[in-house]
């Protein structure tokens, strides 16, 4: 531990707030919160683009891009293009992924609690060049 400073004798608090353990306590705190605000962002479904200039979010039944630092939206699947053959509502998407060329989405929808987390549901590929949209593991 380190001393504490010249003006803090006689008080203990301002003894503790020039510590190591203090600023121990501070940086998990700060990492703490970091992390939780990380996993907010996850629990709203918004994913960051790999080139960190935009990020995705689903709103109004749709996957939004905003670029930053505009905050320019651009819909990249709408609601019509989430909507199955033979529906009239379109997918209620809780996440998403790309592929590696940004061509397809494949999204994860009509989850169901299995034991503690959300691990079972339907996964839908949407084709982004085709606009075509193929349930996976149905029939």
């Amino acid at each position: 531990m380190s001393a504490p400073s010249a003006n803090s004798a006689g008080n203990p608090l301002a003894a503790y707030l020039f510590t190591e353990n203090f600023f121990a306590v501070l940086r998990l705190l700060l990492a703490s919160f970091l992390l939780f605000f990380q996993l907010l962002l996850a629990a709203q479904g918004i994913e960051w683009a790999p080139a960190g200039h935009s990020y995705y979010a689903i709103e109004n039944e749709a996957i939004v891009q905003y670029d930053l630092p505009e905050l320019t939206a651009k819909t990249i699947a709408g609601s019509a293009q989430l909507r199955p053959a033979g529906t009239a509502k379109p997918l209620a998407v809780e996440s998403f992924q790309f592929s590696a060329d940004n061509r397809k989405l494949l999204l994860y929808t009509n989850s169901e609690r299995v034991w503690r987390y959300n691990t079972r549901g339907d996964y839908w590929v949407l084709d982004l060049v085709s606009g075509s949209l193929t349930q996976l593991g149905k029939g």
